[in-house]
């Protein structure tokens, strides 16, 4: 493990934590996050990388997957037990599988292989920002029949029973319930719940809709909550049910 060679003013310097078994990896990742203003912590041995995050409790991880001793897979599986540690997944171009699989097991993002530094810097950036999005806007709890979005507690309940929902499942719940009826083409979901940097990633987009989607069904919600609108987008709330929102 090699700490990032700028250490003044690290209290001012969001910790990442890169872990590949590449040496020249780290290497890159190391000098690229330095020059954008971040402190680095290098990790080649995934063994060892629950335990760092453990101890240092970096704002971000940024982990390969494929690694000997743990995989990345594992080393998720693990860091998910005691951390909401906002992690992104290293992946080989085009391998898509990987993608979901990370998404499934608790990444906030991806980024395939070979990547350009300028990219990596603003998709940390734009995890960081989101992580640190704790405060609601604006207030009141939207009903939509057996189904409340508490926008102040960040929290949503199904038949009276609170439903646990991951970040990136939130903020794509959120942009649903504040337009209810509304048709929300590709491009404005994923800049309003992710910024700019995700405007054109649908496939990140189909795959936290997924999990959105079935966990609200299996919860209780009516079939039919989240309508797909054929080459323009998506649209929530179902044409019978009652739509209110208060507190405003």
């Amino acid at each position: 493990m090699n700490a990032s060679r700028s250490a003044t003013h690290a209290e001012k310097r969001p910790l990442i934590v890169c872990v590949d078994d590449e040496a020249d990896i780290l290497e890159m990742l190391e000098l690229a996050l330095d020059d954008e203003g971040f402190d680095v912590l290098t990790v080649q041995r995934s063994v060892e990388a629950p335990e760092v995050v453990r101890e240092r409790k970096p704002a971000l991880v940024l982990l390969d997957l494929l690694m000997p001793e743990m995989n990345g897979f594992e080393v998720l599986h693990e860091l998910r037990s005691f951390s909401a540690v906002p992690v992104m997944i290293l992946t080989a171009r085009g391998n898509s599988r990987d993608v979901v699989e990370g998404l499934e097991r608790g990444a906030d993002d991806y980024l395939p292989k070979p990547f350009n530094l300028g990219e990596l810097a603003a998709r940390v950036r734009a995890v960081l920002r989101r992580a640190k999005q704790d405060s609601p806007v604006a207030l009141g709890v939207a009903t939509f029949g057996n189904i409340s979005v508490d926008f102040v507690r960040r929290q949503v309940v199904i038949d009276g029973q609170p439903i646990h929902l991951t970040r990136n499942e939130w903020r794509l719940l959120e942009q649903f319930a504040r337009n209810p009826g509304r048709i929300i083409s590709h491009e404005d979901l994923l800049t309003q719940a992710w910024g700019n940097e995700f405007s054109h990633d649908v496939d990140y987009l189909r795959v936290w809709l997924s999990r959105l989607r079935r966990k609200l069904t299996d919860a209780g919600a009516p079939n039919g909550l989240i309508r797909t609108a054929s080459g323009m987008g998506y649209a929530f709330g179902l044409e019978a049910v009652e739509n209110t929102l208060e507190g405003e």
